[in-house]
């Protein structure tokens, strides 16, 4: 049914593996669309009462796919609005869905990985993953929510800080911002992660969904508003010279030259 995720329901506990591990399960429209249509079928139609989301390969997800942006280049394309949106309507998926979701991430979660991570409800980091805000250094400003999502954890200046100055968090930063739960051993990230799922399932979980009801009401309730400002300004991002210039640098392994422009 899914081309570039796998969905598994063991017992209790649903698992979605994002499955493109041979691009850093980059995202495509498709993905998007595929990660938003698999949180709405467990919301709907799943008795699980927890779900991990976890990624194949050695990461979690390296953001936005490059060859796309090289082809948008090469068409003198900007970044299509719509794509954004899938973004954004990914990033709800996770976060209407009543049951906690668990994510488990390895490697790095680059930009709309990052994005993604921060809509799930938990953040289980192997030692040596990284969050990536990654957005300025391709020349965008940013989609799944990213921003929102850390300035309702850190508040608007730390993260401005973060995407602007920062290239990478490491798990033990993310840890000590509060962004991420667990940081454990590489080799025992699978293990730690089912075993952190597997506590919650001795929770009372029609309660967490009731809490998470409304924390989603009075806490995320204009995530959908600033997806689709983000997706404007993402647009008129890939416009911009330094959106050229990012990705031709990226292409050929150098550092970018911005101008400002």
């Amino acid at each position: 049914m899914y081309q570039h995720l796998i969905y598994e329901q063991q017992g209790e506990i649903d698992v979605v593996i994002l499955n493109r591990p041979d691009t850093a399960n980059a995202f495509t429209q498709e993905m998007l669309d595929e990660v938003a249509a698999v949180f709405t079928q467990i919301e709907r139609d799943s008795p699980a009462r927890a779900v991990i989301l976890k990624a194949a390969g050695k990461l979690f997800s390296g953001g936005g796919d490059i060859k796309m942006f090289r082809d948008l280049l090469a068409a003198k394309a900007p970044l299509p609005v719509e794509l954004v949106l899938g973004t954004g309507r990914m990033a709800l998926a996770v976060r209407r869905c009543k049951k906690p979701v668990v994510a488990v991430v390895q490697g790095a979660a680059a930009g709309a990985g990052f994005g993604l991570a921060m809509a799930c409800d938990y953040r289980i980091l192997s030692e040596s993953a990284k969050l990536v805000p990654a957005f300025n250094g391709i020349g965008l400003s940013g989609d799944t929510g990213l921003m929102y999502f850390l300035g309702k954890n850190l508040g608007p200046a730390r993260t401005y800080e973060l995407m602007t100055l920062k290239t990478a968090l490491s798990a033990q930063e993310a840890k000590d911002l509060g962004l991420a739960t667990e940081v454990v051993p590489d080799d025992a990230l699978e293990a730690q992660g089912q075993a952190f799922t597997e506590k919650l399932l001795h929770k009372p979980t029609r309660i967490l969904a009731r809490q998470k009801a409304l924390l989603n009401a009075y806490f995320y309730s204009e995530l959908e508003t600033f997806n689709q400002e983000e997706a404007v300004a993402m647009h008129l991002s890939s416009k911009e010279a330094d959106f050229a210039e990012a990705v031709s640098a990226f292409l050929d392994k150098r550092p970018a030259k911005f101008s400002g422009r």
